[in-house]
């Protein structure tokens, strides 16, 4: 078995936080498979934000449970401090190394360490930064996203991504880094490893929504989690206002909110519409619940809702909220643009339409709403494709693996040109093409 040093984000899924983000989910997706593996992991996690968490925490909460050592820890004063990475690292004597999430890449641009380093970069780094630097009006973003993972690319000898087709986008960015060169030839780079749970059936336990917060015979549409740059609020509003007009029993029920520190103004642009809509008492605003509920909305919902705008985030990246849904065999209604929201429609799993199209959304609403026999068959079927595609143990395979003998990159310790660099040799490359011409010639 190996000793790994991990970075990731915290809280953990089993510690019951209000606020769960899907980077912490992520952090537990690839840590919980190897405690089970019987790896002996140290996981120093960045603690995410949150306005209404107590503002006495303490800087670092240490927990140790079996073959865990789980360090959780303040990001300016602690997470982002080499000494205090370094000095667990000298205790710990790491055989591995795995940053988990894309935050958590930075502190291995000062570890000093020679163990192997699997980087998962988790969602489309690039693709959000653009859509940031729109939305803020403000191209600074783009630069300062980039130097979220730019040095982990030239480190990492591994690597994952949240989809099989970020994979493709990663493979473009290793090689405009040089890291496509003559010692890597035939080497596997990147990983897909798409956002997995625990394949354990959910419960219901108590009573949240029917009977409570919307008539017991509402059908209930239902919203997990953060609204973030990506989402599309005008197409959501617009297709609720669209199927409310035409059926009375659709309620909307919200959990999650504003992402603090990250996007606090989507969800506001929405909520406002809200508030000046007719039928503004179908509209259930729950906020970040408590995690054990999470499984009660999940039962008590009748499908869930995800609506992404057209962006490359939306192309490349994954939704945490796709996958719980399908996990509890909830039917989804989505945009069709990412690549979960493709499986679930080759898997009859779902309604699905093209972005910003909220006539078509609105018209599966109502389809949804008055088949509810189809609608259970759907559920059926997006648990069956969950069991086979998403659980943790199937996602993280190509990881497991790769413990069974971390290595390095076959350009480990050899002098890789950086980008700049590389484009400095364009003169010097004249004499090569020339002698590769001579080789190439067709003999007379």
């Amino acid at each position: 078995m190996v000793r790994v040093y991990a970075t990731g984000m915290g809280p953990l899924p089993w510690e019951k936080p209000r606020f769960l983000h899907g980077s912490c989910a992520r952090t537990w997706q690839l840590v919980r498979p190897m405690l089970d593996a019987g790896h002996e992991v140290c996981l120093v996690a960045l603690r995410v934000f949150d306005a209404q968490a107590p503002k006495d925490l303490p800087l670092v909460q240490k927990t140790e449970r079996d073959n865990l050592v789980y360090i959780l820890a303040d990001e300016g004063r602690k997470f982002n401090d080499p000494g205090f990475h370094q000095s667990i690292v000298e205790q710990f004597r790491p055989e591995a190394l795995l940053a988990i999430t894309t935050p958590a890449c930075k502190p291995f641009e000062w570890i000093d360490s020679e163990a192997p380093l699997w980087a998962d970069i988790h969602g489309y780094v690039m693709g959000e930064a653009q859509i940031v630097a729109e939305l803020l009006e403000d191209n600074r973003f783009v630069g300062e996203f980039w130097k979220r993972y730019d040095a982990a690319l030239y480190r990492a000898d591994c690597f994952s991504t949240t989809s099989r087709i970020q994979r493709h986008a990663l493979i473009g960015e290793l090689g405009a880094l040089g890291r496509l060169n003559r010692y890597n030839a035939g080497y596997e780079f990147v990983y897909s490893i798409p956002i997995g749970r625990s394949a354990d059936e959910i419960r219901h336990t108590a009573p949240v929504l029917r009977g409570k917060v919307v008539p017991r015979n509402a059908f209930i549409l239902l919203w997990l989690g953060g609204y973030n740059f990506w989402c599309d609020p005008h197409t959501l509003f617009e297709a609720l206002e669209g199927a409310m007009r035409k059926n009375e029993r659709i309620h909307y029920v919200s959990t999650g909110g504003k992402i603090d520190g990250v996007n606090e103004i989507t969800f506001q642009r929405f909520r406002d519409r809200v508030e000046k809509s007719p039928f503004r008492k179908q509209y259930h605003f729950q906020g970040w619940i408590a995690s054990d509920d999470i499984p009660n909305y999940l039962s008590e919902a009748d499908a869930g809702i995800n609506v992404d705008r057209s962006c490359y985030e939306s192309v490349y990246g994954a939704r945490h909220r796709i996958t719980e849904m399908l996990r509890a065999g909830l039917p989804v209604i989505t945009t069709r643009i990412t690549e979960v929201s493709r499986e679930l429609a080759r898997a009859e799993a779902g309604l699905t339409c093209p972005p910003e199209d909220p006539q078509a959304l609105a018209e599966h609403i109502l389809d949804a709403a008055e088949h509810p026999a189809q609608l259970m068959e759907m559920g059926i079927r997006g648990r069956e494709l969950f069991l086979r595609e998403y659980t943790d143990e199937v996602t993280t395979r190509p990881l497991l693996d790769w413990l069974q003998r971390p290595e390095h990159a076959p350009d480990w310790g050899k002098e890789i040109p950086r980008r700049e660099h590389l484009l400095h040799q364009r003169q010097q490359a004249r004499p090569l093409w020339q002698k590769v011409k001579e080789i190439l010639k067709p003999s007379s």
